[in-house]
């Protein structure tokens, strides 16, 4: 419909293997062990309404989608490739399980396993409007997600479970029962918080209310581009002040009076950050919390990764204490070791260095963290600095991570790629 999807199958077919299983011919490869959910077939298939008016010439949305409805399909044969057509011929004549029963195997059927409506605002922003209409405004009022049966409650809990509470349901529970206006059947949903928007500050929104009317209010600053504190139904306040040259806040300050404060540099990047008390106490912007430092070029240059360098220091700012004529200021290590200071470099005295290595779709690679050095017995702390980077992390072709080796010591911070030293020890595989 206007392009859109109104039907969609996901399907994945069996795996494939020397033995031929999968129920397709039987080919060269070598012997594998399949799990029992590989020599599935598994298919999902979801139904997407949309709302549109091309009669109406004052409607300017295209395709807003408002219910949708998927199923598990089962016991589907997969002697041969399945086609659009013989899938929906099928699909159509599957009987329909309840959600709560479990699925088996010799069994050809559909199981509805989620159901979602979308509800809009009215012209007015008073309420919402039945299932399928949208206002000129298109703001959402809430989403309902299908969450249990009657019939389900009632194996569970009893006959009558309903009747029985309906009081403390409706009134304390947070779902809705109601029944579904395409769907046949009643449903216990469970509903999205809400926000109510203002049309005199450009349709912001400006409360959220929970499932239990709980209202959070927002307000903005004098431009409408910015929150500057956050009221909860309790009367926690947060509050923000913003930058306006890199359009982020700087400074916020949560429900006990703590802030929290960074620096931007003229990239719009962090290379500040400090944490302080209600009253002020902690670090500074001359001592700070965390430092940062970026080589954007460091591909162009090295061919390596790009990476950040952050410098976290061991203790938070307090001053500078009064010494006697003939006291030193421990260092912070000597303060953090009751004494004993192992032989770093001078340069890492008062903070833990780390390097962040990532890729060009912004995922970390590698990251190395200062260790502490090595010890033998009987021989003390060898000189010089280690470092612990992480294992290298195999990605599938969506993204995801399937194998996570594990971490190791180094004698540098550089970004490394050699598999003898990043792919070490053993690794679990995620399936």
């Amino acid at each position: 419909e206007y392009g859109n999807p109104l039907r969609t199958a996901q399907i994945a077919y069996p795996r494939i293997t020397a033995s031929g299983g999968g129920g397709l011919d039987p080919i060269e490869l070598p012997v594998t062990r399949n799990l029992a959910e590989q020599e599935n077939l598994i298919i999902t298939h979801t139904e997407t309404k949309f709302i549109n008016e091309a009669d109406n010439p004052e409607f300017y949305r295209l395709s807003v989608p408002y219910y949708s409805k998927t199923y598990e399909v089962a016991g589907m044969p997969y002697t041969e490739k399945l086609t659009k057509e013989k899938f929906i011929n099928k699909f159509e004549v599957l009987q329909e399980m309840p959600y709560y029963q479990a699925i088996l195997p010799s069994y050809e059927i559909k199981k509805l396993v989620s159901i979602q409506k979308n509800y809009f605002y009215t012209d007015d922003l008073q309420t919402k409007l039945p299932l399928g209409q949208i206002a000129a405004h298109g703001l959402p009022y809430q989403s309902m997600q299908a969450a249990f049966t009657d019939d389900q409650l009632n194996l569970t809990f009893g006959t009558n479970f309903y009747t029985q509470y309906q009081n403390i349901i409706d009134n304390m529970s947070g779902y809705i029962v109601e029944d579904d206006e395409i769907n046949s059947g009643q449903y216990w949903w469970k509903p999205s918080p809400r926000q109510k928007f203002d049309p005199e500050k450009f349709f912001l929104p400006v409360e959220n209310i929970d499932q239990f009317d709980n209202i959070t209010q927002i307000a903005y600053d004098e431009y409408c581009m910015f929150p500057v504190t956050v009221t909860d139904s309790l009367e926690n306040v947060v509050t923000a002040q913003n930058d306006y040259r890199v359009l982020q806040p700087y400074r916020i300050t949560d429900i006990n009076n703590n802030i929290s404060e960074v620096v931007f540099d003229t990239r719009g990047m962090v290379i500040k950050s400090i944490l302080q008390g209600k009253n002020g106490e902690g670090d500074t912007l001359q001592n700070p919390t965390e430092e940062y430092d970026y080589d954007l070029f460091n591909f162009i240059n090295n061919n390596k990764p790009n990476y950040s360098f952050v410098k976290k220091y061991i203790n938070h700012y307090v001053g500078v204490p009064i010494l006697t004529e003939n006291e030193s200021l421990p260092s912070p290590l000597e303060r953090s070791q009751g004494g004993s200071i192992p032989p770093y470099i001078e340069e890492y005295d008062d903070f833990m260095p780390s390097y962040i290595y990532t890729s060009g779709l912004g995922q970390t690679v590698m990251t190395k963290v200062l260790a502490h050095p090595e010890y033998i017995y009987g021989q003390g702390y060898l000189q010089g600095v280690r470092w612990i980077g992480t294992g290298r992390t195999v990605l599938n072709n969506k993204g995801k991570p399937v194998k996570q080796y594990e971490p190791y010591f180094s004698a540098t911070y550089e970004y490394e790629s050699e598999p003898e030293i990043v792919k070490t020890g053993v690794t679990p595989i995620l399936h």
